[in-house]
C-alpha cells in the first residue's frame, strides 16, 4: 500500500514504487477519513485513481481500498465509473 491520501502524493508514491520494481500498487480510495457519500467525492476518488494511472502507465496493476467508506448508493456509481 502506498499509504498516502492526497492525489499528488499518491501519484508520486505510486511512481516511486514502480521505479523500485513493483508491478502493482494498492492505494487508499479516499482522502484521510472521509466517506464517499456525494458525487463530488466520487469525482475526487476517480481523479486520484486517474492520477496514479497517469503516473504508472497502463501496465501496472492498481488496487483501490475504500476501507468501508463508501455508502451503498455511491458504491454502484463508483463501480460503474471505475470499470475500464
Amino acid at each position: 500500500c502506498i499509504g498516502v491520501n492526497r492525489p499528488a502524493d499518491t501519484a508520486r508514491a505510486a511512481k516511486e514504487a514502480v521505479e523500485r520494481g513493483f508491478t502493482a500498487v494498492k492505494m487508499n480510495g479516499t482522502e484521510e477519513l472521509q466517506f464517499l457519500d456525494t458525487f463530488d467525492k466520487v469525482d475526487l476518488a476517480l481523479a486520484n485513481v486517474a492520477a496514479v494511472r497517469d503516473a504508472v502507465g497502463p501496465n501496472v496493476g492498481i488496487g483501490v481500498d475504500f476501507h468501508g467508506r463508501v455508502h451503498k448508493p455511491m458504491a454502484k456509481v463508483l463501480m460503474k465509473e471505475l470499470d475500464p
